[in-house]
């Protein structure tokens, strides 16, 4: 079974360089990059979509949908990594957000810490692990899930390590996994494992 993983569109948010909450359209880059994918995976033979739930990531579906007329479904299993409310809307470079981030860093290998409501490592690798495990229990042999970029670095990081994997680990592999808008990775489901197969390939984008 292949699991087609990818990043939603361009968000308003992401183009302002704010934090980002479950609302807030695509923006007009982040159209075009969908309808892009789309023609893309038109050349797959995909049987169906999961969506994230969140609006960027749902409009982004909705585009690829419009191309490829699929069975379409929503997931809050692939939804992005919740950031604490407080920050949501404020610019990534302003002080709240920084010094917020860096008590999250200094904190990151406490599996019982938060900052405020966010969700820690220990609560995006549960959340990763019992999403490979729901997408396992398919019969289809390729899917679509659209996602979003910190949880789809959480995701991979379960695939290549399992349960074995750390919150020390992860944050190697945060920093070197890099997911760009609509990038598309493939993950493969056979024999009972799970095996990373491409990792962001945008080059639909040009």
């Amino acid at each position: 079974m292949n699991i087609y993983l990818v990043r939603h569109g361009e968000s308003e948010a992401n183009a302002q360089q704010v934090k980002q909450g479950t609302d807030g359209n695509l923006s007009a880059k982040g159209k075009q990059q969908a309808t892009f994918l789309a023609e893309r995976l038109s050349h797959i033979q995909l049987e169906n979509i999961i969506s994230s739930p969140v609006l960027r990531a749902q409009q982004t579906a909705d585009i690829i949908n419009k191309k490829l007329n699929l069975p379409l479904t929503n997931s809050p299993l692939f939804v992005e990594r919740k950031t604490p409310t407080e920050l949501i809307g404020k610019p990534l470079q302003s002080p709240e957000v920084t010094n917020a981030m860096q008590k999250m860093y200094d904190n990151y290998t406490d599996n019982d810490w938060h900052y405020s409501d966010e969700e820690n490592f220990s609560d995006l690798k549960t959340r990763a692990i019992n999403g490979l495990k729901e997408l396992s229990k398919s019969s289809s042999k390729n899917r679509l899930v659209v996602t979003h970029g910190a949880f789809l670095r959480v995701l991979i990081a379960c695939v290549i390590m399992g349960n074995m994997l750390t919150s020390a680990e992860y944050l190697k592999f945060n920093s070197t996994l890099k997911a760009t808008n609509t990038g598309i990775t493939l993950i493969r489901y056979i024999d009972n494992e799970w095996q990373l197969i491409i990792w962001n390939d945008h080059s639909h984008l040009g």
